[in-house]
């Protein structure tokens, strides 16, 4: 009989999980959701733990209720796990990256450099990106994305 085996993921957003208003507990810092040591530590807590990757979303625009809720996502996910890669060793990482408001080739080239300098532990989700939250907030803002051509 073969062993069973379980791969474990985790998702870089906000630094506060899903629950939208975690953010606002008193226990929690907001200062976590733009400072890279907590990041890092989370990605060093999840190398420890076994994991064998971690997602940082992204989105191109502001979404929701700016106010009240803590942003999705908050830095840019090249550039933080640039430092999450250099700081880990066998954790592996995945990332969206949209192609509707880049050319193709500029993230495929950032997503391969940071796979060379990752040593192999980078993926690319790419997607398109049609939500109207983000068609108003970019210089595109009349392509076919939008809905407007």
């Amino acid at each position: 009989m073969s062993q069973k085996m379980m791969l474990l993921s985790a998702t870089l957003s906000s630094g506060y999980g899903v629950q939208g208003q975690a953010w606002r507990a008193p226990e929690n810092d907001t200062r976590n959701l733009t400072d890279v040591e907590v990041q890092v530590k989370l990605a060093q807590t999840a190398e420890r733990g076994k994991f064998a990757f971690l997602f940082a979303p992204d989105f191109p625009g502001a979404r929701g209720d700016m106010e009240n809720r803590a942003p999705a996502s908050t830095l840019d996910p090249i550039v933080t796990l640039s430092v999450l890669a250099h700081e880990t060793t066998r954790v592996g990482f995945i990332a969206t990256g949209s192609t509707t408001y880049n050319e193709p080739y500029n993230p495929a080239r950032q997503f391969k450099a940071l796979d060379v300098l990752s040593r192999g532990r980078m993926g690319w989700n790419a997607v398109t990106t049609s939500d109207p939250d983000c068609c108003g907030e970019l210089w595109r803002a009349g392509t076919a994305a939008c809905g407007t051509l």
